[in-house]
């Protein structure tokens, strides 16, 4: 007996730093990548709007004492079709970034709790453990394929069903 608990306690190692370890590396710098992606995004698009606002305004300044419309729709209508653009495109981050924190914080809760190795069953605990972990790691890509779908749809017209098969 104490031969099958040691080689159920090397799986539950072995599974441990191999998988979930693995994966909870991969959600963290996943995380910290597209953190560092979005603020560095945030600021190129702003100084792109005062760039160009700036430019379409002196392009098309007006003699002194009038307002000249076509430099307001020049300037308003791309920063609107921007912010339009930015707002989707940040709640999508949002999502994503939920998921991925979510996802971390559970696999992180479930890899402190690993069964214990002096435990009778412990061939079925950790059998029940691998497939939690499993669970959690399907749940968020099941979860992120749907996200990634939902945005193709958008961006595509709605082909995006059709473009796998």
């Amino acid at each position: 007996m104490a031969n099958a608990n040691e080689r159920e306690q090397e799986l539950l190692n072995y599974y441990q730093q191999k998988r979930i370890k693995g994966q909870l590396t991969f959600y963290y710098n996943r995380s910290k990548e597209s953190g560092g992606m979005d603020a560095k995004l945030r600021i190129v698009s702003g100084i792109l709007m005062l760039v160009t606002g700036g430019l379409a305004a002196l392009i098309t300044a007006p003699p002194e004492g009038s307002i000249s419309w076509g430099a307001v729709l020049l300037v308003a209508l791309p920063a609107i079709a921007t912010a339009l653009l930015s707002a989707r495109n940040l709640y999508q981050y949002e999502t994503t970034q939920y998921l991925f924190d979510q996802t971390y914080k559970r696999l992180d809760e479930l890899s402190e709790m690993p069964p214990d190795p002096n435990d009778p069953d412990l061939a079925e605990k950790v059998k029940a453990y691998i497939q939690q972990a499993e669970e959690v790691i399907a749940a968020e890509n099941q979860q992120w394929l749907s996200s990634v779908d939902e945005a193709g749809a958008a961006d595509d017209g709605g082909n995006s069903a059709n473009a796998g098969g």
